[in-house]
């Protein structure tokens, strides 16, 4: 899985990322996002497993902004997803350096829509604000998730249910690139 790298290459770094997508009470992700955003070069490979139900949207949006800002500056974040993959997670797992982006044959991946189901029944002003926040959120996920993977995932998740992909099906959809 992992390419053969130069003798002036820096080692890889490697995070494993369970658990709750979340900055509240995991400390496992405040490391990884400082490093992706003040690491000085030369950058070395990012190796970051997961094996993630998912969290918070906007915790799972951090992260991505974090990877992209690493990709943009010329590192290789290679994501690999171990056993069960879901939600913000999803994200995460897709916004590897594409041919870095790997899958357990045997994982499974959960992608849905997060928070728009009440969307259209919600009329109390407060509530409307933060229904409208959501959405603005899932149409922003929809976005970033079409721009990594090709796929117009607002149709495959139009009924805002949850769909389960298994190893194979994620890399048709273009989550991913090589099954491990």
């Amino acid at each position: 899985m992992s390419k053969r790298r130069s003798k002036s290459e820096p080692e890889p770094v490697t995070f494993f990322i369970s658990g709750s997508i979340s900055f509240e009470g995991n400390n496992q992700l405040d490391p990884i996002v400082k490093f992706l955003l003040i690491k000085p070069k030369p950058l070395p490979r990012v190796q970051l497993l997961i094996s993630s139900g998912g969290g918070h949207d906007a915790t799972g949006l951090a992260l991505y902004c974090a990877m992209r800002a690493y990709q943009n500056r010329g590192g290789i974040v290679q994501t690999i997803g171990l056993g069960h993959v879901g939600s913000a997670a999803v994200l995460i797992l897709a916004a590897g350096s594409l041919g870095d982006r790997f899958l357990d044959k045997y994982a499974t991946v959960l992608v849905h829509r997060g928070s728009t189901l009440f969307s259209q029944q919600v009329s109390h002003p407060q509530l409307r604000n933060w229904v409208d926040h959501t959405d603005i959120m899932a149409e922003n996920w929809d976005a970033i998730m079409y721009e990594l993977t090709g796929t117009d995932w607002r149709a495959i998740l139009e009924d805002n249910l949850d769909h389960w992909l298994n190893a194979e099906n994620a890399r048709v959809h273009g989550l991913v690139d090589i099954l491990f």
